[in-house]
């Protein structure tokens, strides 16, 4: 069989500071300094957004702040929202955690009276890293969406396809098994949040292998396969 996977364009800008944008972390109420890491899912369980939170807390640093983007529309009953506010409390990271729903969301607007609404491309813009611990996933694109954005991602092997259909490509991410924190993962993650030099040589690479596994040109090329004639 001919697996064609979910793809993006990677010859359109993507995750870029702008003038309309630059305003992004002051209006999360971060102040200069803060080192924005971002978790840019949906509020549901499999997200395992539960991970990164515990990494903020372990982390032991004021100065890194986790912004969730996501709503938690889809999480029935708002039971795990609910958890994951009881954990911030317990942890004492009501300042180091941002829920960001208000500001942030798929696509810009710009209102009247100064009203803004920032896209998940602004927010990839501002991210110094990107936290992924999913336990499962039919594909992953937020995945695909910080490599475009060459933005560094921690990620977790979710089941079913995060090796066999992406991770296995090469990319250079900082992977968990279980989701479990090991000491060795964690300071691997200091030393692409503390280290912009190397953040950026990751994202460089992951970009352009990103663009050669999961481009429009590859869906061209999948596609000419399957409808030839």
């Amino acid at each position: 069989s001919l697996v064609v996977p979910n793809v993006m364009d990677f010859d359109m800008p993507y995750g870029f500071k702008t003038e309309g944008n630059k305003n992004l972390l002051k209006d999360l109420g971060f102040a200069n300094g803060a080192i924005p890491v971002f978790q840019i899912t949906r509020i549901v369980e499999r997200k395992g957004i539960e991970v990164a939170i515990e990494l903020i807390h372990k982390l032991q640093d004021q100065n890194i702040k986790l912004v969730i983007t996501g709503n938690h529309n889809d999480d029935e009953g708002g039971k795990y929202y609910r958890q994951l506010i009881n954990q911030i409390h317990d942890l004492k990271l009501n300042n180091q955690v941002v829920f960001a729903s208000n500001l942030i969301q798929n696509h810009s607007w710009r209102g009247h009276h100064g009203s803004v609404k920032y896209s998940l491309s602004e927010a990839y813009a501002y991210a110094n890293s990107c936290t992924y611990f999913s336990t499962y996933e039919g594909f992953g694109n937020a995945f695909v969406e910080a490599v475009l954005a060459k933005t560094p991602v921690f990620v977790n092997n979710y089941e079913p396809v995060f090796m066999p259909d992406i991770g296995s490509k090469g990319f250079k991410v900082v992977m968990l098994e279980d989701n479990k924190l090991t000491d060795k993962a964690i300071e691997q993650m200091k030393e692409i949040i503390y280290n912009p030099k190397l953040s950026q040589e990751i994202g460089a690479f992951n970009f352009e292998l990103g663009k050669k596994h999961f481009s429009y040109d590859v869906l061209q090329e999948k596609l000419e396969q399957l409808l030839v004639i």
